[in-house]
């Protein structure tokens, strides 16, 4: 594992979200976190990948797939 981890407000930039999302929803351990003791970091794959799984899961429930947003961040990497 040679990438930096990120922390909160680095996955909220990455995201595009408020930070306060980001803190709820770790919270609610619906996105994926190592924990290193005190500290919640993140794995920029780990998270891209659930950002495709949200698209695929919004796609089962009968949604229209967009693939830009996952495209953009990816290439921003």
């Amino acid at each position: 594992m040679s990438e930096r981890l990120l922390n909160a407000a680095e996955v909220a930039e990455l995201l595009a979200v408020p930070e306060s999302w980001v803190r709820e929803h770790t919270r609610s351990g619906s996105l994926p976190r190592v924990q290193l003791g005190r500290y919640i970091r993140y794995r920029r794959e780990a998270i891209l990948t659930w950002l495709e799984s949200q698209e695929g899961a919004d796609m089962r429930r009968g949604g229209a797939r967009s693939t830009t947003a996952t495209t953009r961040v990816r290439e921003a990497a």
